[in-house]
């Protein structure tokens, strides 16, 4: 996979994916396009309606009995990790077990690590926000706070304060996520899919190059059917993927929201 520098300086740009990085909300919307949306990851980002996403999901896949779930560019494990902890706080096992286990890849060694580790950085910030907007506890699903994980390119500021520790998952948490090495392309290219696919692939197509982006915009036309749901999120916005994502047959089921795509 061919990454777009983000500047000639940092050779690594792989890895900023995983920076994360707290500013008040002006501060993000007057930022929006000089790298503040490319260069965060969280727990729950924001850039998501999360329980619209659950609850269209729900109405879409109600009658399946298995729904294929990809966190493609899944970085440090962040958005696998907030879509397993949201289904299992809003649903029976019986229930949330048809989405799992999600699998999460990333082309970056560091990172697939740092998840196969079974542990995350997580900031206090972000418990005390997703207790906020979602009433859950995630104290309940991550424990055993430790030193932070080192990340290449991490915010290091966050560590110093001595607010951003690295916690494990708990059992039933663990077992629901598989991360392992891969590119996008190829495991869009290996799905197979009848329609009741579920496929995170957020704020990664800035990053890639015009002909390796334009090979994943056509796989996923291809190789996804009818009704299978392809998430973006803001920073895809800043290239035209949209027009690109029309023409291979998808379409925005909610008007106003650009992140939420489904196949014809």
């Amino acid at each position: 996979m061919k990454i777009l520098p983000i500047n000639q300086g940092n050779k690594r740009t792989n890895f900023k994916s995983c920076l994360r990085t707290y500013l008040p909300d002006t501060a993000i919307k007057q930022s929006f396009y000089d790298g503040y949306v490319r260069t965060s990851t969280n727990m729950f980002r924001e850039d998501i309606n999360w329980l619209l996403l659950l609850k269209y999901a729900l109405f879409k896949f109600m009658d399946a009995d298995k729904i294929n779930t990809f966190s493609l560019g899944a970085s440090d494990g962040s958005e696998a990790y907030s879509f397993a902890t949201l289904l299992m706080s809003r649903l029976s096992k019986t229930m949330y077990n048809k989405f799992f286990p999600i699998i999460a890849v990333d082309i970056d060694d560091q990172m697939v690590n740092a998840a196969n580790s079974r542990k995350i950085n997580i900031h206090d910030f972000e418990f005390a926000s997703v207790n906020r907007d979602y009433h859950i506890n995630l104290h309940d699903y991550f424990i055993n706070k430790k030193k932070s994980i080192q990340i290449d390119n991490d915010d290091a500021e966050w560590t110093e304060k001595g607010t951003f520790h690295s916690y494990e998952p708990i059992d039933e948490l663990k077992d629901a996520v598989i991360f392992k090495k891969s590119d996008v392309l190829t495991e869009i290219n290996q799905m197979k899919d009848n329609g009741i696919s579920l496929i995170f692939c957020r704020n990664i197509f800035p990053y890639m190059s015009t002909g390796y982006r334009n090979d994943v915009i056509s796989a996923a036309g291809n190789k996804l059917k009818r009704g299978s749901l392809f998430i973006l999120g803001d920073y895809d916005h800043t290239i035209e993927i949209t027009p690109a994502l029309e023409k291979r047959g998808f379409y925005r089921p909610f008007q106003g929201n650009f992140n939420i795509f489904q196949k014809k």
